[in-house]
């Protein structure tokens, strides 16, 4: 005796950028809850991250990784520097360029704060092997590419 075939219409494969966005959405909603506590925004958190990583970089070049603009990082350092976490240099090095570095206790806090944001990463890659990781990575790396934009070596402050 032969089975009744299903009528119903396969379910389609949820679109790629949709998974993206859901996933975008889990990630900085987990990742607004580690930094609430610290008093931290994710741009912010961002920010403290590539000057940890990168002492020497530009404010341009900063904000470009950050993915926001000039003026949006201009207000950014502004606040970091009330807070004590980065220190801002009142004349130009070369140009009109203005360093910006992490200050001691920036440096400990961004320490701190990203051994929590990097068992968030853990925990969401946790069911992958490390091929598959590196396989994710590529693949986003090659969307972004496809999409116009001009990745960085360092994106893993995201």
């Amino acid at each position: 005796m032969n089975s009744p075939e299903s009528t119903e219409p396969a379910i389609p494969a949820p679109a790629v950028s949709g998974l993206i966005h859901h996933t975008n959405a889990l990630i900085r909603a987990r990742l607004d809850a580690i930094l609430r506590p610290h008093e931290l925004t994710a741009p912010q958190y961002t920010c403290l991250r590539i000057l940890h990583r990168m002492p020497n970089i530009s404010s341009a070049e900063l904000a470009r990784r950050a993915y926001v603009s000039r003026q949006s990082m201009n207000m950014l350092l502004r606040t970091l520097d009330q807070r004590g976490l980065v220190q801002r240099a009142t004349i130009p090095a070369l140009g009109r360029v203005l360093p910006t570095t992490i200050s001691p206790t920036g440096r400990e806090l961004i320490e701190r704060v990203s051994e929590e944001v990097d068992s968030l990463e853990h925990r969401m890659t946790a069911a992958l092997t490390g091929a598959q990781v590196d396989a994710l990575r590529e693949a986003l790396r090659s969307c972004q590419t496809q999409l116009g934009a001009a990745s960085t070596p360092d994106q893993s402050t995201q």
